[in-house]
């Protein structure tokens, strides 16, 4: 059987490709490299009762076709948001698990390390108009959706560059997509070193050609894609196709450690500051030095960190003034010194000393841009590692309505300061206080208890309950301090009630605070519950859909 994979798992493989993968070429191109990279093999995630869908590839000759990609992809984005693809074998066949739903089927020939096929879609379609969609229900195997692929059409040309320095073209991508109803049709290329240039797999029809470095080489080139579409021919090769392409910007620099060392496979990113894009990693050579090419002018973020052949103890480091750089030109001397990674560790506890599992903890420093994210242990412990040296702050954050962390329990978020030494550990321990509690009854003008009825107070978390089917609520995780109350329907009401405020305010204008104190619990004795009972009066809902009528006091 074949490989089987998923666009679920971009996220984790090629997160630098999540903001464009709206575009249906470029989902499709990176999906290409992940399944011929091998990444995404032995991997399904079409869940339980999943459909299976099966073929076989062959030539009009009758040969099986190897490592065909086998694409199905919903008919509609609002489906699934997931398309499934597999490599077929040396027989030609494969086999897709895929969702219940509505999909076209495309076969191309791109994954292939060999020959020019055109693609196609399920039956035989050169179009998206054209194709046949195929219907699967849960469990249900769906056999021979087969495909008889023919000579396909090919581009060919020569890049050159507008710069006086004429530099190697070896790792230029050419990414070749389909216009209008064939944009599932892709076929892609990498340039000689002399410019040369032909992607073969296409099928009759127009496409737009783009270039941009990540081919082999780092490119030294602006990305380009040509306005004009090129039309080709099964069969055929559209030749002449010649592309000038601009040297983009260059920044070098050396990197080492905090004595002097050269430090090789250090990752160095130049961060577009425009949020328009960003320089893949680039890797430190055995003496410590980069070059990063092929940027656009503008103004960089210098980003250094561990990952790119060397795994030391290394904080990551950004240096905290950006470069203004020039497309054509060089940005030298831009070195940096690694130091040894930092970190926080401790325990978070209750004011009665119990560990305290489920706390978040983060530490930032707004300098260095260093930050750390941890989780407390069941014993209550943590670590926030790969700190660069400096003072930061760290805040311990509880669940409930102060974030998503797994604690739940009634206690307080704390902040605190810490400074980390390079090399070293920073201990730093922490009791999170209680919260206070504001409850009581909810009941109607007839001193039944009502159910359902939404309690907000003015914290400014956002805390909001509702009320139990005896009308009784409680507010926890509130900070010492005076809270305004109110009290609506809305939250799961049988009976129409009119809104107010405690005490007995519909207006809203002059409600009556309530003092709520946060504070430890001591051992022996019991805090009182902050408490804020109403009486609600029933009233039927005007056209407008709001409360009518005066509560009860």
């Amino acid at each position: 059987s074949s490989d089987v994979c998923s666009s679920d798992l971009l996220g984790k493989v090629a997160p630098r490709l999540l903001p464009r993968l709206a575009d249906p070429g470029i989902r499709l191109r990176t999906l290409l490299a992940l399944a011929r990279s091998g990444a995404l093999a032995r991997t399904d995630t079409a869940g339980s009762g999943a459909a299976r869908i099966s073929g076989r590839v062959t030539s009009r000759t009758g040969r099986p076709l190897k490592e065909i990609c086998v694409f199905v992809e919903p008919v509609s984005a609002g489906q699934s948001g997931r398309s499934f693809v597999a490599l077929t074998s040396k027989s030609g066949g494969y086999t897709v698990r895929a969702r219940a739903g509505r999909y076209h089927v495309i076969f191309l020939s791109v994954c292939a390390s060999g020959g020019n096929f055109a693609p196609q879609l399920w039956k035989g379609a050169g179009s998206i108009g054209a194709a046949s969609v195929l219907r699967v229900r849960l469990h249900q195997h769906v056999t021979h959706i087969d495909a008889v692929l023919g000579v396909g059409a090919a581009i060919s040309g020569r890049l050159r560059s507008t710069g006086h320095a004429h530099g190697s073209f070896a790792g230029e991508c050419i990414f070749a997509q389909g216009t209008g109803s064939q944009q599932l049709f892709v076929g892609e290329a990498t340039a000689r070193a002399n410019g040369t240039f032909r992607v073969p797999n296409l099928a009759t029809g127009k496409y737009q050609l783009q270039f941009s470095g990540g081919c082999g080489p780092q490119s030294s080139y602006l990305p380009l894609t040509l306005r004009k579409s090129v039309a080709v021919t099964d069969g055929k090769t559209t030749t002449g196709i010649r592309v000038s392409l601009r040297p983009g910007g260059t920044i070098t620099g050396a990197v080492q450690d905090a004595a002097g060392q050269p430090l090789s496979g250090i990752c160095v990113a130049a961060i577009a500051n425009s949020g328009n894009g960003i320089g893949l990693d680039v890797p430190t050579s055995a003496n410590g030095t980069y070059r990063v090419e092929g940027l656009a002018t503008g103004s960089y973020q210098m980003m250094f960190s561990t990952g790119c052949g060397n795994n030391g103890r290394y904080a990551p480091l950004t240096l905290p003034n950006s470069l203004r750089v020039t497309a054509g030109k060089t940005v030298a001397g831009i070195d940096a010194t690694m130091q040894l990674a930092g970190a926080i560790t401790g325990v978070v506890r209750n004011s009665r000393g119990a560990p305290l599992p489920g706390i978040c903890v983060e530490a930032f420093n707004p300098s260095t841009q260093g930050f750390a994210f941890a989780t407390t242990s069941a014993s209550g412990t943590y670590r926030a590692g790969h700190l660069p040296a400096g003072g930061y702050q760290v805040q311990f954050i509880p669940g409930g309505i102060f974030s998503n962390c797994g604690n739940k329990g009634n206690y307080l978020p704390v902040s605190l300061s810490a400074t980390v030494s390079s090399g070293k550990a920073t201990s730093l321990n922490v009791a999170l206080p209680t919260g206070g509690v504001l409850s009581g009854v909810v009941s109607g003008a007839q001193h039944q208890p009502l159910g359902g009825i939404c309690v907000e107070s003015s914290s400014p978390e956002g805390s909001q309950v509702r009320t139990a089917s005896d009308g009784a609520y409680s507010m926890k995780q509130l900070f010492t301090g005076s809270y305004d109350v109110g009290f609506a329907g809305g939250c799961g009401n049988q009976v129409s009630v009119a809104p107010q405020a405690y005490r007995g305010d519909p207006t809203f204008d002059a409600p009556r605070p309530v003092q709520v104190t946060a504070g430890q619990t001591r051992p022996g004795s019991t805090r009182p519950c902050n408490r804020a009972a109403s009486s609600l009066g029933t009233s039927p809902t005007g056209p407008d859909g709001r409360f009518r009528g005066s509560a009860s006091p």
